[in-house]
């Protein structure tokens, strides 16, 4: 058995490997193109994610007017985006001229040595386009950061009847224009690092079939989540190297119920996010930690003294994501991520759990801390469909269903989508 174990072991090294020398051998830049000419920007995408903490030397060049143009800064995306990013130009591009964006000094997450000057040819098409500006479908790493992620399983056994498990979560970004936020001087330069502002509404589901592993958690809600950059724009050949990366505070409206809704709270939700560096190489570690509070009040209660007066619920918690290797090439991924959360209820609220025949039972009412967390084992076959394993222990509002040990095995779809009018 052990023989076999570390067989295992030798083949995952040997595919890690021939991974990390695909993306030496043949990395560079996939795509670019012209975002905004007006605010002289333009987008870049490398075919795998690279190491931008080190220096790199950039340069565009209009081959029409044979001369190189002057670049500000250069904007890596926060993780696990963080193959994409922006440029911003010193001046308006012409998007009837023909550019090379090119870049010396690329090395990727792995590598021992850089790759040689690689260049693309800069997309202008883009920046012809009215209405909507960009409403594309992408491939996402994580639940975490998908806008569209859909997970399912069904487990059965003879003689017994089958069980569905659910875990769905859909929100769509609404990118609000730029100049409603971001002053500029007579320059026409930003005032202060670039904001970004989006509506949200979304919708998140937990539920199973199974009375043991029943989160019974449903939300729907919307509101405005805000970006602030915490570092300085980064210029070429000095990456920003700070922990902090992004602040993204949440304001808005929430549905909280359970899956049969007789259980509904009406609540202000309140959420600050906080983007974080990547650490690693080959082995990337980055975590997301977050806190708020929901306040509000309970509209409908399955029976009555289960609340005490209005919702005061402090949270705080993080989401953790280990990634362990990523094939660009084969669009292959395997991660483990974990999200933890605690509740501290300034009010009475109920505590219950799912008796053996499938009826919710009250254990308790009371202002006691309340934790949920899970953790999934996930491999990519591609960008957008996966396997995963999930452990789930805890409990999720506004019932604080407890859940003990749950496992799951099941498949996943998930997407970004963002709509951004022009």
């Amino acid at each position: 058995m052990r023989d076999c174990r570390i067989s295992w072991l030798v083949l995952f090294a040997l595919c890690h490997a021939s991974f990390s020398f695909s993306q030496c051998d043949k990395g560079g830049i996939d795509r670019s193109s012209v975002i905004d000419a007006k605010k002289h920007i333009i987008d870049f995408a490398f075919t795998h994610p690279n190491d931008n903490d080190q220096s790199l030397r950039w340069l565009l060049y209009d081959e029409d007017s044979k001369a190189d143009i002057p670049i500000a800064s250069v904007q890596y995306d926060a993780f696990p985006q963080s193959s994409t990013g922006r440029i911003t130009l010193a001046q308006e591009p012409k998007t009837t001229d023909t550019y090379i964006l090119s870049v010396s000094g690329l090395k990727f997450k792995g590598c021992t040595t850089p790759v040689k000057t690689t260049f693309v040819r800069v997309d202008t098409s883009t920046s012809k386009s009215i209405g909507v500006k960009a409403f594309p479908l992408s491939g996402v790493p994580t639940r975490d950061s998908a806008d569209i992620y859909l997970s399912g399983s069904l487990n059965g056994a003879k003689g017994t009847h089958a069980a569905y498990t659910a875990d769905e979560k859909v929100q769509l970004p609404i990118i609000l224009p730029d100049s409603w936020f971001n002053r500029k001087d007579s320059a026409g330069e930003a005032t202060h690092r670039s904001l970004e502002m989006a509506f949200l509404p979304a919708f998140d589901f937990k539920a199973s079939t199974n009375p043991k592993a029943d989160g019974n958690s449903v939300l729907i809600a919307s509101g405005f989540r805000a970006t602030f950059p915490l570092t300085d724009p980064a210029k070429p050949g000095s990456p920003d190297k700070r922990l902090f990366r992004d602040w993204l505070p949440y304001v808005g409206y929430a549905l909280e119920g359970d899956k049969l809704f007789s259980d509904l709270n009406n609540l202000m939700h309140v959420t600050n996010y906080f983007n974080t560096r990547v650490f690693g190489s080959q082995v990337q570690f980055t975590f997301r930690p977050a806190f708020g509070v929901d306040v509000g009040a309970n509209t409908r209660a399955p029976k009555t003294g289960l609340y005490s007066g209005s919702i005061v619920r402090p949270f705080a918690g993080a989401h953790v994501f280990l990634n362990l290797f990523t094939s660009k090439t084969w669009k292959r991924q395997a991660f483990i991520e974990t999200d933890y959360t605690r509740w501290w209820p300034m009010h009475s609220e109920p505590n219950s759990f799912m008796d053996n025949s499938g009826k919710l039972q009250f254990s308790s009412v009371g202002t006691n801390p309340r934790d949920n967390v899970s953790t999934k084992f996930e491999y990519d076959f591609t960008e957008y469909f996966g396997f995963t394993v999930q452990h789930t222990y805890g409990e999720l509002p506004p019932l604080f269903t407890k859940v003990k040990n749950q496992y799951t095995l099941g498949f996943v779809f998930k997407a970004g989508l963002q709509y951004k009018p022009k």
